[in-house]
């Protein structure tokens, strides 16, 4: 989408204010040579908009509105250190409270994307770029790596590159399409499982929705790892990721809805978060699903409680 030049135009209104009229000018005629790539919105409060300029098509903007905030910041593509410094393309994707940057990469047959995660900041009214995430897609396998953004940098000073001492962590790897292999959870599952019991920071990071999204896309949620994806969520709701949690369960419930223990996993997490109404909605269908297989009896009291609560 094109955005209009039409306000670019010289008009015959008072110069009553032409300070502030020179000044709104300028910026008309920044807009004039700029395109829309991509927009979105965060709930019903902030727009997020993805453009190019129409000068120099290496030369990106973003530009955030909302009540409570006002930010717009420009991204030189040819200065980013990724893998071989030609981006193809750039999009964005919004969530409720946070949006993403996606730069691809193409080498060949080989397919690299940096993900950057930016996220609101109540105490500084700004977004902060708070992870980096780097795909990897060839004939052979596909890769997720990430690392948090420790220095607390705002989408006003974001150049699109990492900040000085930034670390990369290999969360999920696989290597075997041309001997005929399918990815598996296995060795996700037991770095969530590790994390969560030893309570280290980077479940943050291996837990983050971004990670959860592309797991469950590689690796077909089916009778045979169902369980390790409800340990999963599990894992995270226990560590206080309950949002992520959510992510997962709803995902699990969504293609198994006889999948009985994920509801009490789901509103157990959801109480966890301080939505009662969601909580008491997913333990009503839990012990719906323990009466109807004839185990009512193994029903926590605690749900029951909760429930009428």
């Amino acid at each position: 989408m094109i955005i209009s030049c039409f306000s670019c135009k010289n008009s015959n209104i008072s110069t009553a204010s032409s300070v502030v009229q020179n000044l709104a000018k300028k910026e008309n005629a920044q807009k004039c040579l700029q395109d829309t790539i991509t927009s979105c919105s965060l709930g019903n409060r902030t727009r997020i908009t993805l453009l190019n300029s129409r000068e120099n098509n290496k030369h990106i903007f973003i530009d955030v509105k909302g009540h409570n905030t006002d930010t717009k910041t420009n991204i030189h593509l040819d200065s980013l250190n990724f893998i071989n410094h030609e981006i193809s393309n750039v999009e964005l994707e919004c969530y409720q409270t946070s949006f993403v940057i996606k730069y691809t990469e193409q080498l060949g047959n080989n397919y690299y994307f940096t993900h950057h995660k930016f996220i609101f900041d109540e105490t500084s009214g700004s977004f902060l770029f708070n992870k980096s995430f780097k795909t990897e897609s060839t004939r052979n396998g596909l890769s997720i790596s990430g690392g948090i953004i420790r220095d607390n940098t705002t989408l006003a000073n974001y150049t699109g590159n990492e900040t000085e001492g930034f670390e990369m962590k290999s969360i999920y790897s696989f290597y075997g399409f041309q001997e005929g292999k399918e990815p598996m959870i296995d060795s996700y599952y037991q770095s969530i499982k590790k994390l969560q019991s030893t309570n280290h920071k980077d479940i943050q990071l291996f837990g983050d929705n971004y990670v959860l999204n592309y797991i469950s896309e590689t690796v077909e949620m089916n009778t045979d790892n169902l369980s390790q994806y409800n340990d999963i969520a599990y894992y995270l709701e226990q560590s206080g990721l309950y949002e992520e949690a959510i992510y997962l369960l709803e995902k699990i419930t969504n293609q198994h809805p006889d999948r009985t223990i994920a509801y009490i996993n789901l509103g157990d997490a959801y109480w966890g978060l301080g939505n009662k109404g969601k909580a008491q909605q997913a333990y009503r269908t839990y012990v719906k699903q323990m009466k109807t297989n004839a185990i009512g009896a193994k029903i926590p009291e605690q749900v029951l409680e909760r429930i009428t609560e």
